[in-house]
């Protein structure tokens, strides 16, 4: 917004100055031309200053004249060769420098704006020239080059819109104590913008400084205190501070000015749902849906509370429009999912488990998830195919080499010494995994073997001295023992040793 301002106010300023500058204020055809532009008779100034021209082919400031007169009729070319004739008789017109790298400035002629003011301010170093040199430098993607012709504006004078800009400049290069310091800089010279405290909101946001947040986006709101954005942002930093009521207090005035704001209901949603207020945040996210139909966001986040409330009936419908509407998410995907599963309903939770890795058939968390599911049902050849699909899209995940050890071990597959090997040196350092290892691979052994050598039990105890079983449930391997002949009495000891192992660590 104040880059706008500034570039194109420069005309008006310096139509000022030329008249200003002229010496004695003899009504003379010149003179008139330039009163037309300032009444805004402008075709009627282009008429007067052509006749000046055919008289004083050499009249620098005429051709500047009537350069405004062209760029206020949005005659641009004329406008610019008006401009460049004027620089042309008189290479230190600053005006028409100003005034022709507006006219390119607006034409998104961005480097040929940048050459005029650069030949300008090396003849006449200039805070303005400086300021708008940044500016185009910006519009050219130079962020460092932007940031130096603003410390140079305002090395010649402090000048807020600079420091503004520069601080914007930080922040999307994410130096944001650089950028805090800039938009410190400019509440110096004037603290009674609003934005600006904004901006800093903003900036301590990122730097997940809340309270800080809070303070900016409260004085940004004794500025300005009908706009929605800052009450908006109050809200989201209250949040971030777990002070939920306060957050919903900051969403509710962002209601209050604005009643179909689409973005209010659903943050009031957020707050209710954070203070357990489960139907009221229902009824927020609903009002959401009014305003914007295609409101996934709310109706995921209402699949998510009737979860919670245990309505996965209801749960799995508001999922479902979730995903009719963007059929790409895969969060609602896997909660539909959850919710068959709580149901029992294995058969379908397969079903959008498999719609969801079509949508997205590189997702390990899906394969994961659908291996788990074929294990409930004790479809293992399956479970087994896919924990290996899992692994091959995101060999880092510790989990599905886990699962996949133990059904290989109840199928009396094979480990595989590249698997095992793999497992080994990838999670050398995960003391857990690496013990659930050695028991599926103890069990293995022992199956093939028929025993095994006393001292296993002392070693397994040594190697993982203060280790300890969590959440194990042992149902399928101990179903798998009892399927043997040969070797379950060893395979009975072990588990029992392993069952009883907490107790002794």
């Amino acid at each position: 917004m104040m880059k706008k301002i500034v570039i194109v106010s420069i005309i008006c300023l310096y139509s000022v100055l030329s008249l200003s500058e002229d010496k004695g204020f003899a009504f003379t055809p010149y003179m008139r031309g330039v009163i037309c532009n300032q009444i805004q008779a402008y075709q009627a100034a282009v008429n007067i200053l052509k006749e000046v021209l055919a008289d004083e082919p050499n009249n620098d400031k005429a051709y500047y004249q009537i350069g405004v007169s062209y760029f206020k009729l949005n005659q641009q070319d004329k406008a610019i060769s008006a401009f460049e004739k004027s620089i042309e008789i008189n290479p230190k017109n600053l005006a028409a420098y100003f005034d022709a790298g507006v006219v390119y400035f607006e034409r998104k002629h961005y480097e040929k704006a940048l050459k005029l003011y650069q030949r300008a301010n090396k003849a006449m170093p200039n805070q303005d020239f400086y300021h708008n040199i940044g500016i185009t430098q910006e519009m050219l993607g130079k962020s460092v080059k932007a940031i130096e012709a603003y410390q140079k504006s305002i090395e010649i004078k402090p000048k807020l819109d600079s420091y503004y800009r520069m601080g914007a400049i930080y922040s999307k290069l994410k130096q944001h104590q650089k950028a805090l310091d800039a938009y410190q800089q400019a509440t110096n010279i004037n603290n009674f913008i609003p934005e600006i405290y904004f901006r800093i909101g903003y900036t301590y946001e990122i730097m997940k400084k809340h309270k800080k947040a809070v303070d900016s986006y409260k004085r940004a709101i004794n500025l300005d205190p009908k706009n929605l954005i800052n009450y908006k942002e109050l809200g989201i930093s209250y949040y971030n501070l777990k002070q939920y009521n306060k957050a919903l207090s900051a969403f509710q005035k962002v209601l209050k000015i604005k009643p179909n704001d689409h973005h209010g209901y659903h943050n009031t949603g957020l707050a209710y749902y954070k203070l357990k207020q489960y139907q009221k945040a229902i009824d927020a996210y609903q009002e959401a849906i009014k305003i914007k139909a295609d409101s996934r966001g709310a109706y995921y986040n209402i699949g998510n509370i009737y979860a919670i409330l245990k309505q996965y009936n209801k749960s799995t419908n508001a999922y479902q429009m979730a995903i009719n509407i963007n059929n790409k998410n895969i969060d609602a995907y896997v909660r539909m999912a959850l919710n068959y599963l709580n149901l029992k309903q294995y058969k379908k939770a397969i079903g959008v488990f498999q719609q969801a890795i079509i949508v997205k058939p590189d997702n390990y968390k899906l394969y994961y998830s659908l291996g788990h599911t074929y294990n409930e049902l004790k479809q293992y050849k399956k479970a087994t195919k896919t924990y290996k699909q899992a692994i091959k899209i995101d060999p880092n995940q510790g989990g599905a080499y886990i699962n996949l050890f133990e059904l290989l071990l109840i199928q009396d597959q094979v480990f595989g010494q590249k698997l095992s090997n793999t497992f080994k040196k990838k999670f050398s350092s995960d003391k857990d995994r690496i013990m659930s290892f050695d028991v599926f691979n103890i069990f293995k052994k022992i199956d093939m073997n028929g025993t095994l050598k006393q001292t296993w039990q002392q070693n397994f105890r040594s190697k993982h001295k203060n280790a300890k079983f969590k959440d194990w449930v042992w149902g399928d391997i101990e179903d798998w023992i009892n399927n043997k002949t040969k070797s379950r009495m060893a395979l009975q000891s072990a588990l029992k040793f392993f069952k009883t192992f907490n107790e002794f660590e």
